[in-house]
């Protein structure tokens, strides 16, 4: 799980049926369009997002040099005349000797309460969430294996884990949960690959 933690650390509204669900949050909408659809992937990520009315890119994007390259780009987007925060990122972090494990994520957050769009999320990824992880911050961590055969909860199994890192099916749900803040973080872990020399 160490591992997990290091990489983790790192205007206009459309009608609710042009964009969601009918009586769906806008919120858990919102992770569901720019995070899970896209799988994560920045391309897409970015494509859903210039998709909306008029996004609004927060700053310049970011990099970092070798040998822990990682990159991060975010928008604030109307999304239903809900005011929200995108952020796509890639990461790239030594995973064995001559390995390198890539990351993808993507990130929706609100300046707001989204108690209700959280529980949509948490019903969502159908696995129970990390017990040894501090609560007091808010954050809820969601280790999983997807293949294709629904979603596996990976708590406390290394070697589950270590296998579907290696197959590239392992993922990560983060998830912070404040009176007046909210976040979900998907990241998908891809299979590794031969590092570059630096």
């Amino acid at each position: 799980m160490r591992i997990l933690g290091i990489i983790s650390a790192l205007i206009f509204g459309f009608s609710s049926a042009a964009w969601a669900q009918e009586g769906e949050d806008a919120f858990y909408a919102a992770f569901k369009k720019f995070c899970t659809e896209t799988g994560a992937e920045p391309d897409s990520v970015k494509a859903a997002v210039e998709a909306t009315p008029l996004p609004t890119p927060i700053r310049p994007p970011a990099s970092t040099a070798p040998p822990y390259p990682m990159t991060a780009v975010g928008w604030n987007v109307n999304w239903n005349g809900h005011p929200l925060i995108i952020n796509s990122g890639t990461s790239l972090a030594p995973y064995g000797p001559g390995l390198a494990m890539p990351t993808v994520s993507c990130v929706v957050s609100s300046r707001g309460n989204e108690d209700a769009g959280i529980a949509a999320i948490r019903k969502w990824v159908g696995v129970q969430s990390d017990p040894q992880a501090s609560t007091s911050s808010g954050s809820s961590y969601y280790t999983y294996r997807e293949d294709g055969f629904g979603r596996k909860p990976m708590i406390g199994d290394d070697a589950a884990l270590k296998s579907a890192m290696a197959q590239g099916k392992a993922w990560l749900l983060t998830v912070v949960q404040w009176p007046d803040f909210a976040s979900a973080q998907l990241m998908h872990f891809l299979a590794p690959t031969a590092a570059k020399p630096n």
